[in-house]
């Protein structure tokens, strides 16, 4: 059977992974990164997101082993990658999700639709955010077509046959990258596990008093999601806390006066959540709201970002996600 290989973009996770879970069903899969050093010298990158993103990476890698797989890591344009695993595996299936960027990722995704072009090579993309691509779509359906892929299951972890293994690149370290000291006094966690957990307190706790304290220097920190980067680099898929989100709405609307004990990927709050301290629109029902009421003039300005580079070259890398998640955070 022809080897799948799925390219890991901006969705570091196995878990509602489409490209990963179609490749699964048609042959051995051979999970590939490309760190591209060129890509981390533009002036909208830097070490924090290159930590971010490195240990959302390992986090991926060990998951990845413990099924019994190996994640590839090859450093170099993508178009150098791909002819070197053609040369050594032969003809495969390339996958990846679509990737909203810069100017510089659009580019390098023109070179690489080419390279599969030339080389009679299928590259299936499958979206993952709001994005709809494309210059003949009817904008005015965004929201309802973004609505309906929320709404889909969640795709579950599928049954990996992992293809024989390729060589592989350690991966880089800021420093080799070349990218200067970026220090953070509290920086965030990369990974899954870090980002279901902040999703959590969200939902149970700290957003609890979210509607008074997301303005403030002092109680913002604590008081709003922190998920962007999660969702930025596909850690967290958009569905998952878009999902997460209404089900915690539905169960506050269902809690008793005295409180309840309601749980959220298996995890139990720390504290009982009572009405009166979530006030007339609870967070979680913010989140909603701003997702359905203001959803559609954001994914208007996201589409227009996609098919037009010059737009994506002003923006920081992942910036949809992080204005998705901030539109949000807007009571």
């Amino acid at each position: 059977m022809k080897t799948q290989v799925v390219w890991f973009k901006r969705d570091l996770r196995l878990s509602d992974h489409a490209a990963l879970a179609e490749a699964a069903k048609l042959g051995p899969v051979l999970p590939l990164i490309i760190v591209e050093s060129e890509y981390w010298q533009l002036p909208d990158t830097s070490a924090r997101q290159w930590e971010f993103w490195r240990g959302c990476i390992l986090e991926l890698g060990r998951e990845i082993a413990a099924q019994g797989g190996r994640l590839v890591i090859r450093t170099g344009p993508a178009t150098d990658i791909l002819e070197d695993l053609h040369s050594r595996i032969g003809s495969f299936d390339l996958w990846s999700h679509e990737e909203t960027g810069n100017a510089w990722t659009y580019r390098r995704d023109l070179a690489v639709k080419a390279w599969a072009r030339g080389h009679d090579i299928s590259w299936r993309e499958r979206r993952q955010f709001g994005v709809t691509r494309g210059r003949a779509q009817n904008r005015d359906h965004w929201a309802k077509r973004w609505d309906q892929m929320m709404r889909q299951p969640i795709t579950a972890t599928p049954v990996i046959e992992w293809a024989k293994t390729a060589p592989s690149d350690a991966l880089p370290t800021a420093n080799e990258l070349n990218l200067a000291p970026d220090v953070l006094l509290h920086p965030q966690r990369p990974g899954r596990t870090a980002g279901f957990a902040l999703l959590k307190t969200f939902l149970h706790e700290r957003g609890m008093a979210y509607s008074r304290e997301m303005s403030s220097p002092v109680t913002a920190e604590s008081a709003c999601s922190r998920l962007s980067p999660y969702l930025a680099y596909g850690a967290l898929s958009m569905r998952e806390v878009y999902q997460a989100a209404e089900e915690r709405a539905s169960q506050i609307s269902r809690e008793r006066p005295a409180g309840h004990t309601a749980t959220l990927f298996g995890l139990a709050p720390s504290v009982p959540l009572r009405r009166d301290s979530i006030g007339t629109v609870t967070s979680c029902k913010n989140w909603r709201v701003n997702l359905k009421s203001n959803g559609s003039r954001l994914r208007k300005s996201i589409s227009g970002c996609d098919r037009d580079p010059e737009i994506q070259s002003i923006s920081r890398p992942g910036v949809r996600a992080v204005l998705a998640i901030l539109l949000l955070m807007r009571p």
